[in-house]
C-alpha cells in the first residue's frame, strides 16, 4: 500500500508512524479527533443510507481489479452495472435526482 521504497524504510529503521504519516502514506483515510465513537457512526451511518448494494459490487471489483485483466474487468464492470441498474435503489437515485431531492436507499 505504501509503495516499494517506504515499505523498505519502515522495515529496515523499524520505526512508529505518527497518525499524520500514516495518513499521508494512505495507510489510513482519515484521522479522527478525540470523537471517535461519534465519527464513526456518522461514517457507518452515511454509508448505511447510500445505495449498499452499488457499495459492495464497487468492493468486490477493486478487490478483483488487482488479479483481473483489463478484458475481464471491463466486463465485470458491465455486469455489475446492469445488475445495478435493475434495483429499487437505482430507480429511487433516479427519481430522487430528477426531483433534486436526497434518495431514501434501502438495500433492495
Amino acid at each position: 500500500m505504501v509503495g516499494i521504497r517506504r515499505a523498505e524504510e519502515l522495515f529496515l529503521l523499524n520505526r512508529r508512524l505518527k497518525a499524520q504519516e500514516a495518513l499521508e502514506f494512505g495507510l489510513v483515510s482519515r484521522l479522527a479527533s478525540d470523537a471517535v465513537e461519534t465519527e464513526a457512526s456518522t461514517l457507518a451511518a452515511t454509508l448505511a443510507s447510500g445505495p449498499t448494494r452499488a457499495f459492495g459490487a464497487m468492493r468486490r471489483m477493486l478487490r478483483q481489479s488487482f488479479e483481473t485483466g483489463r478484458p475481464d474487468q471491463v466486463e465485470a464492470e458491465k455486469q455489475s452495472i446492469v445488475a445495478a441498474s435493475r434495483t429499487d435503489d437505482a430507480r429511487e437515485g433516479i427519481t430522487a435526482f430528477a426531483a433534486k431531492r436526497r434518495p431514501q436507499f434501502r438495500g433492495e
